[in-house]
């Protein structure tokens, strides 16, 4: 789904309109259905997939895309990648598999956060400065000075 250094996770998967395969992970285990489970032609239905998404060194444009695959009623393998959108044929020439544009996403970015001292902070820091400045300027000056 998400190409390297970025990775993801499956956090839920749900359908009220089909048996879906819990052990789907979207890696490894790409089946969205349970064993033997049908889809019948002309069929539609939901399936929720909630993933978790750590982008790496970028935010996107990710393209994203889908395989579906099965069996025609006459035992023929048959296979469709996924449209962007909700209409699967959009030019309308009852095709469904000639129409496959990815889906485009990009992912928000973060807002690095950058701590801000407030008044006891910056006493604290410059204490500290002070205190490192004060140990330089010792060890030189006990550098400095010759070993009677």
């Amino acid at each position: 789904m998400f190409p390297a250094p970025a990775s993801f996770t499956v956090r839920s998967l749900q359908s009220s309109d089909f048996t879906i395969n819990p052990t789907f992970d979207g890696q490894t285990v790409t089946d969205l259905l349970a064993a033997g489970s049908p889809l019948g032609i002309g069929q539609t239905g939901l399936i929720q997939v909630v993933v978790h998404v750590i982008p790496g060194a970028g935010v996107g444009p990710y393209t994203l895309s889908s395989t579906a695959r099965g069996t025609s009623p006459a035992g023929t393998p048959v296979t469709d990648v996924s449209m962007d959108g909700d209409n699967p044929d959009p030019d309308g020439d009852s095709d469904p598999t000639n129409n496959n544009l990815p889906t485009v996403i990009e992912l928000p970015g973060a807002t690095p956060q950058i701590p801000t001292l407030e008044t006891w902070g910056f006493l604290v820091l410059a204490a500290f400065l002070s205190l490192v400045v004060m140990r330089r300027l010792k060890r030189r000056e006990e550098r400095a000075t010759p070993a009677a």
